[in-house]
C-alpha cells in the first residue's frame, strides 16, 4: 500500500512537471510564432513516462520489429500498427501483461501503444523541435505481438523520414508493471510488402514460377556445290552447263558463313531452330509486375485468353502458370540462413529491375544492359533441416504453427545445339534449375505431429519440339508437321531441323556421294544418298542426328534447405500417371497451345462440299482414318462397277476394303468411309458424284440460307437469325415447301425432302419444325396461291474455330482410356439460329462450337487442355516449344526409368512408409483430382485452381 501511494505521488508530480513544462514551452512559442495549444493534446499521464515505460519490478520485453500499414485502400483510412516482440529475448509473453479490450473487468489488463516523435516548426525561419507523444489503445494481443491504431495525424502531419519511438505501456487501469524499450521506427513512403510474418515480425513472401523459352538461329541448309563445265551436248563451245557436285557441299552456318563462297550463292539465310528450350523462372510475388516479356534471346509467353468466363483461370495477359508452392524469408536470420538464388527475370537494356542480385550483397551485381541473358536474383532465405532430415517449424504472427518442408534444387542438362557443319555452337551448356518443395502426406500412424510425413513434389513435364521440316515421317507425303515430345522415339537418328546431306536424284543431277566401308572394314566404296536407294539407311543421312530424351532432373544434394508452403498455396496444372504401384506426376510450366494448335492436335473432319451430275442422292456417315490430313476427296460413280470410286488430293486413289452397290452404297477404307443413299433420280453416269473436304481449320456444319421463291405470293421465310435452322447435321440436300391450300392472309404448305418424303405441313404464320429443318413462313401483301414454292438448299458452311476456349485447363489424356473432364464440363445451351448443342455467337465469349466438339481439337478421346499462350508482339516465328502431346507425357511418366518424377516418400519417421512411391489415393487427395488415378482409369489431372489435397495412406 505504501509503495502504491508512493507511486501515485510520483506520477502526480511527474504529470504536473510535464504539464508545467509543456505550458511554458507553448507560451514561449506563442511569443515567437503564434503557437497555440490546439495541436497539443492533453493525455492523462498517470504512470506514463516520456518514451519508455518502467516499473520497479517489471520484466524486460524487447520489440523485434514494427509495421504500420493502412487499414484499407480508401483515401483517408486509418493506419494499423503491429508491434512484434523478440521471443528469444523475452522471458514471458506480452499477453501476460496486456489483454484484449474484450476481456472481463476482473481480468482486464489494458495497454497502450506509445508514439513519441519531434515535429519541427520552421514557419519563422528558425527550426524549432516540438516533442509529440500520443497514446492509442491496444486492440489486439497475441503472445508475441500487439496491435493498435497509429496516431490520427500519422498520414497528415508526420513527415516521411521522421523517427518515431514506439513502445507499449500499461494503461492506468492495468495493475501490471513491465518495461519495454522503445523501438526506433522511421516513417517511409515504401510499403512493407510481405505475404505473412512470423511471431517476431520477420517478413515472408510467396515465390511464383513461370516459364520462358530461348530462340536461336542457325544454318539449316546443306547443298551440293554447283560446278560449271562446257556443255558437251551443245554445238556452241561457249555454252556453259551448271551442275551439282556430288561430293562437295555448301554448308550454311549460324553466322551466315557460306553465302559468299563461289558455287554456294543459293544458300538460304539462317533460320530459327526448333531445338529450343524452356526455363523455369522464380520471382517474388511482390515483383511480378517487373517481369519482362523478353529480349533478343528469350521470350516469356503470356495467356492469350482466359480459361473461363470469369477470367479467374489463366488470366488474360498473365505469364504462365504463376503457381506458388513455397515462400521464403525476406531477410537472413539465425533461423533462415540459406540463400535461395534463381533465374528470375529476362534482362533488358537499361532496365534497373532486371539486374542480377546475390543473397550475400545488398545491391545488384549486374548492369542490366545486356539484352540476351536470364538474370538471377536472391529470392529469399530458407531454414536449415534438422539433424534427422526433417524440417523445423515456427509460429507466425497469429500464433499459428507453420511447418517447413524440404526445398529441393534440381538441375536439368539440355543437349547442346550443333551448327550445320556438325560443330557445337559456341555457348555455355544449357541447363535448367528448378526449386521443388516436398508435399505433406496425411497418415494416421504418424507418432509425431510436429514432423509430418512428406513426399517429393512434381518436377516440370517434358516439352515438345515443332517438327517443321516433317522429319519424323519422311516417307509419308501426307504427313503434316506437328509437335512431338523430346522423349518421342521417332527423333532417334534424325535432326530436329531436318538437316541432312543433299538429296538430289534425277536425270540431270547428282545425289550426295559419301564414302562407305563394309562390315569388316576391308572395302571402301562411294555411295549416293537419295530417296530411291534400295537400302533404307541410305535414303537419308542426317547431320548430327539426335536421340530422344526427357529432361531428367538431378537433385543438387549439396543444397539443404527447408521452406514453408505458400499462403495461399497455388498448384500448377498437374499431370499424373500410374505404372504398377508407382504414381508419377509432373508440373506444367510449358505452354500447351499456340497459334499452331491445328498442327498440334487438330481433329480433321470431312463433309460434302459440292455435288455434280443429275442424281439427287445424299451422303451420310462420313468418317476419316486416324491419320487423316487436310485434303479434298473426289467421289464419283463408276457405271462399269455400279459402285463409287474415291481419290484424295493427297492420298491418291483409295482402295476400299469393302464396298456395296445400289440401292444404298457403302464405301469403307482406312482413309475414308461413307454411305450414299439413293434418291428419286438414280446415279447413272460418271458425272454423278460428290466432293468431300477434310479440314482441321474449322468446323463444317450444314446450314440453310434464305430459300429461293417461285409463285405470286409475296410472303417470306424469316431469316436464319430468327427461326431458320437445320436440325439434321448430316443433311445435304434440297427441301421444298409447296403451297397445297390457299387462304386469305394464310395458307398451308407441304414440305418434302430430296427423296420426296413428306416432312409435314407448314401453316403460314406458325413455326414449322421437323427432323431436318425448322422455319416460319410469314404472310405478305399478296396472298399465296396453290403451287407457290420455297426451295431450301442445305449445304455445308465452314465455321472457323474462334480460338476461344472452354473452361477447362490441362488434360487427362487423349487416345487412351481416360474419361472426359466431367468435373468442369459446362452445360451446352441451345440456340434457335444454330440448333441444339451450339454456343450462340458471343455467348460468354464463345462462338459456334458444336456439341460433339466441346473439347476443341479432340481426336479419339477428350482433351481438356486449352491454355492459350502467345509470344506477345515478339517473334513472327511461333514454333516455340510446347508441353508435349499427352501420349508423350504419359509415356515419360509411365516409363519408371526416371525416378525424379515418382512420388517417393521423403520422410516417415523411419516407419514402414520409407521409400514407398504410391500413396493410397495417388499423389493428391482423390477429392481434389478431376480424374481418378487408380482402377480402370489410370491417368489423372488436377485443375490448377484446386489445391492439391493431402495424399492419404
Amino acid at each position: 500500500m505504501k509503495r502504491q501511494q508512493s507511486e501515485n505521488i510520483r506520477d502526480r508530480r511527474l504529470a504536473r512537471s510535464l504539464l508545467t513544462a509543456a505550458g511554458a514551452l507553448c507560451i514561449s512559442l506563442a511569443l515567437l510564432s503564434g503557437c497555440t495549444n490546439q495541436r497539443l493534446k492533453v493525455t492523462k499521464l498517470s504512470r506514463l513516462s516520456g518514451t519508455e515505460a518502467s516499473g520497479s519490478s517489471g520484466t524486460l520485453t524487447k520489440i523485434s520489429s514494427v509495421t504500420i500499414a493502412p487499414t484499407s485502400a480508401a483515401a483517408g483510412s486509418s493506419y494499423q500498427t503491429t508491434v512484434f516482440f523478440d521471443t528469444s529475448q523475452t522471458t514471458a509473453p506480452i499477453s501476460n501483461y496486456c489483454t484484449n479490450p474484450t476481456a472481463t473487468d476482473s481480468a482486464s489488463k489494458p495497454c497502450l501503444c506509445q508514439f513519441a516523435w519531434q515535429e519541427v516548426n520552421s514557419s519563422t525561419g528558425t527550426a524549432i523541435a516540438i516533442p509529440r507523444v500520443v497514446h492509442t489503445t491496444v486492440d489486439n494481443v497475441q503472445p508475441s505481438l500487439v496491435g493498435c491504431l497509429a496516431p490520427e495525424v500519422y498520414s497528415t502531419e508526420i513527415l516521411d523520414g521522421t523517427l518515431i519511438k514506439i513502445s507499449v505501456v500499461p494503461a492506468p487501469a492495468n495493475s501490471e508493471t513491465f518495461s519495454v524499450s522503445a523501438y526506433n521506427y522511421t516513417k517511409s513512403k515504401s510499403v512493407d510488402t510481405n505475404t505473412f510474418k512470423d511471431a517476431q515480425g520477420r517478413s515472408f513472401m510467396n515465390i511464383l514460377r513461370y516459364g520462358c523459352y530461348d530462340r536461336r538461329q542457325r544454318g539449316m541448309a546443306i547443298q551440293s556445290k554447283l560446278g560449271q563445265l562446257p556443255n558437251p551436248n551443245s554445238a556452241n563451245t561457249g555454252d556453259i552447263a551448271t551442275y551439282p557436285i556430288g561430293n562437295r557441299f555448301c554448308v550454311q552456318r549460324a553466322n551466315s558463313n557460306g553465302l559468299s563462297i563461289e558455287g554456294c550463292e543459293t544458300l538460304p539465310p539462317p533460320e530459327y531452330t526448333a531445338q529450343t528450350y524452356y526455363y523455369n523462372l522464380f520471382i517474388r510475388e511482390s515483383e511480378v509486375g517487373d517481369i519482362n516479356p523478353g529480349n533478343a534471346r528469350y521470350t516469356c509467353p503470356t495467356v492469350k485468353e482466359a480459361l473461363n468466363a470469369t477470367g479467374s483461370l489463366g488470366s488474360e495477359g498473365k505469364y504462365w502458370p504463376l503457381d506458388s508452392s513455397f515462400s521464403l524469408s525476406l531477410g537472413r536470420t539465425a533461423d533462415f540462413p540459406i540463400g535461395v538464388v534463381s533465374n528470375s527475370k529476362v534482362s533488358n537494356p537499361n532496365d534497373p529491375t532486371s539486374v542480377s542480385t546475390s543473397c550475400d550483397t545488398t545491391s545488384g551485381s549486374g548492369s542490366g544492359t545486356r539484352g540476351s541473358t536470364l538474370n538471377a536474383s536472391c529470392l529469399g532465405f530458407a531454414a536449415k533441416p534438422n539433424g534427422d532430415g526433417t524440417c523445423p517449424y515456427f509460429r507466425d504472427s497469429t500464433g499459428a504453427i507453420r511447418f517447413t518442408y524440404r526445398l529441393r534444387r534440381y538441375i536439368a542438362f539440355y543437349p547442346p545445339i550443333f551448327d550445320t557443319n556438325g560443330m557445337p555452337l559456341e555457348e555455355p551448356q544449357a541447363t535448367d534449375t528448378i526449386y521443388v518443395v516436398d508435399r505433406p502426406v496425411s497418415a494416421a500412424s504418424n507418432p509425431d505431429p510436429l514432423k509430418p510425413y512428406t513426399m517429393r513434389g512434381p518436377k516440370p513435364c517434358p516439352f515438345a519440339y515443332f517438327d517443321h521440316k516433317s522429319v519424323l515421317d519422311p516417307g509419308n507425303a501426307a504427313y503434316s508437321a506437328s509437335y512431338a515430345g523430346t522423349n518421342d522415339s521417332r527423333w532417334n537418328g534424325k535432326n530436329v531441323d531436318g538437316i541432312q546431306l543433299p538429296n538430289f536424284d534425277s536425270a540431270n543431277s547428282c545425289a550426295a556421294t559419301v564414302p562407305m566401308v563394309n562390315a569388316d572394314r576391308s572395302v571402301m566404296s562411294l555411295t549416293t544418298i537419295h530417296p530411291g536407294n534400295l537400302r533404307s539407311d541410305l535414303r537419308r543421312s542426317y547431320i548430327r542426328p539426335v536421340s530422344s530424351w526427357a529432361p531428367h532432373y538431378v537433385e543438387d544434394q549439396d543444397f539443404q534447405a527447408c521452406a514453408p508452403l505458400s499462403d495461399p498455396f497455388r498448384d500448377p496444372p498437374l499431370h499424373f500417371a500410374r505404372n504398377g504401384e508407382n504414381v508419377a506426376w509432373c508440373a506444367e510450366v510449358y505452354p500447351t497451345q499456340n497459334d499452331n494448335v491445328a498442327r498440334l492436335d487438330a481433329q480433321v473432319r470431312a463433309t460434302v462440299s459440292s455435288r455434280s451430275g443429275t442424281a439427287n442422292g445424299k451422303v451420310t456417315s462420313i468418317t476419316l482414318g486416324t491419320q487423316a490430313v487436310e485434303e479434298s476427296f473426289a467421289v464419283t460413280y463408276n457405271p462399269a462397277t455400279g459402285r463409287f470410286d474415291a481419290r484424295g488430293s493427297v492420298s491418291g486413289a483409295i482402295t476400299p476394303s469393302a464396298s456395296t452397290g445400289a440401292p444404298n452404297f457403302s464405301f469403307t477404307s482406312s482413309k475414308l468411309s461413307f454411305t450414299i443413299q439413293q434418291g428419286t433420280t438414280p446415279f447413272s453416269s460418271a458425272s454423278d458424284g460428290f466432293t468431300f473436304l477434310a479440314s482441321a481449320s474449322g468446323s463444317l456444319k450444314v446450314v440453310a440460307s434464305a430459300p429461293s421463291q417461285t409463285g405470286t405470293g409475296t410472303g417470306t421465310v424469316t431469316d436464319a437469325s430468327s427461326s431458320l435452322a437445320v436440325t439434321d447435321p448430316s443433311a445435304f440436300e434440297t427441301i421444298t415447301a409447296t403451297c397445297s391450300a390457299a387462304a386469305a392472309n394464310g395458307g398451308t404448305f407441304t414440305v418434302r425432302d430430296f427423296a420426296g418424303n413428306n416432312l409435314g405441313a407448314a401453316t403460314v404464320g406458325v413455326a414449322f419444325a421437323s427432323a431436318k429443318i425448322n422455319f416460319t413462313i410469314v404472310d405478305g401483301a399478296t396472298d399465296f396461291v396453290v403451287g407457290d414454292k420455297f426451295t431450301f438448299s442445305l449445304s455445308p458452311s465452314m465455321v472457323s474455330h474462334s480460338g476461344k476456349v472452354r473452361p477447362f485447363t490441362s488434360h487427362s489424356v487423349r487416345n487412351t482410356s481416360s474419361t472426359e473432364c466431367s468435373a468442369t464440363l459446362p452445360t451446352i445451351p441451345s440456340n434457335a439460329s444454330v440448333g441444339a448443342g451450339y454456343y450462340p455467337a458471343g455467348a460468354s465469349g464463345l462462338a459456334n462450337h458444336d456439341a460433339a466438339d466441346i473439347f476443341e481439337g479432340q481426336v479419339a478421346s477428350k482433351t481438356c487442355d486449352r491454355t492459350v499462350l502467345n509470344p506477345l508482339s515478339g517473334p513472327s516465328w511461333s514454333r516455340f516449344p510446347l508441353l508435349a502431346p499427352p501420349s508423350d507425357v504419359e509415356n515419360m511418366l509411365r516409363s519408371a526409368t526416371d525416378p525424379s518424377y515418382v512420388c517417393t516418400m521423403t520422410f516417415d519417421n523411419g516407419g514402414a512408409k520409407t521409400g514407398k512411391k504410391s500413396p493410397s489415393s495417388g499423389c493428391c487427395q482423390a477429392a481434389s483430382v478431376a480424374v481418378s488415378s487408380g482402377g480402370a482409369v489410370d491417368t489423372a489431372h488436377l485443375e490448377p485452381d484446386a489445391a492439391c489435397g493431402l495424399p492419404q495412406y
